[in-house]
């Protein structure tokens, strides 16, 4: 695990972003039916060098689940799982620091709910975003984008 996808990722998260990770991974709503708050606790002790070679599956295993018989299945698939939820919680700041791109997806869903007022006020919040890139090639793209969505409603 000391040079898996999942500690490259956690490497690249500021002191700010691995702290709002734990609690993207402590929430109920993003688990997944698996708690990995004790696999990220285990990881957090290495942060944010992760160079430490103890870093190992093993280890991890038997901190998590002390006593019990090495299983490699079940930590893979908790390894796999937090790195999932890693690149689920990039999606997140990069929606969340869009604001196009936010209000023209909340103007998707509204328009699959029938909510055509909220759909209305939620695609100008997104053109009135557009205005404010300035002109090049992301302005046209999402220009271009919006009219899609314009059309479809």
């Amino acid at each position: 695990m000391y040079s898996s996808k999942l500690i490259s990722l956690l490497k690249t998260f500021s002191k700010a972003e691995f702290n709002e990770f734990a609690k993207f991974v402590a929430s109920p709503f993003h688990s997944r039916g698996r708690n990995l708050l004790p696999l990220f606790k285990f990881l957090k002790k290495y942060y944010p060098e992760f160079t430490n070679k103890k870093i190992d599956i093993e280890s991890a295993y038997k901190t998590i689940y002390p006593g019990r018989a090495y299983n490699m299945p079940v930590m893979r698939k908790l390894v796999s799982e937090l790195e999932k939820m890693g690149e689920d919680y990039l999606v997140q700041i990069n929606v969340r620091n869009n604001d196009c791109d936010y209000f023209k997806r909340l103007s998707d869903e509204m328009q699959s709910r029938s909510l055509i007022k909220l759909f209305e006020t939620n695609i100008n919040k997104a053109t009135e975003e557009i205005k404010k890139i300035g002109i090049n090639s992301d302005y046209f793209n999402k220009n271009f984008e919006i009219s899609l969505v314009k059309e479809e409603a």
